[in-house]
């Protein structure tokens, strides 16, 4: 099996409903990686981007959070619907969707 040439961080943070932050994973964040591995399944994909649930990455009020490494681009409020737009532009264009971006961080 190939190494994967970027990985995709899914935050898959639960914490109790009564806390004042909520968490990614009742946003959804479950389908969410579910949808990504899906659709690089779909396109092929699947052995160069790896899709791996993440602990907190302390957005919590941003909705979903996903980071790409390596580059470490970090997105907020990711939907389903923004899948297929990460994966066309930003992991085989190389172009960050920048309205979904948090922050980017150097890379290591």
């Amino acid at each position: 099996m190939p190494t994967p040439t970027h990985t995709l961080w899914i935050c898959d943070s639960a914490r109790p409903q009564i806390h004042g932050r909520g968490c990614c994973n009742d946003r959804g964040s479950e389908r969410l990686l579910e949808h990504f591995a899906a659709a690089l399944e779909r396109k092929g994909l699947s052995d160069r981007i790896a899709v791996i649930p993440s602990s907190c990455m302390a957005n919590c009020p941003m909705g979903i959070s996903v980071k790409v490494t390596p580059g470490r681009v970090c997105y907020s409020q990711v939907q389903l619907e923004d899948v297929d737009e990460i994966i066309e532009r930003h992991l085989l264009g190389g172009e960050p969707v920048t309205r979904l971006l948090t922050q980017e961080i150097a890379s290591d």
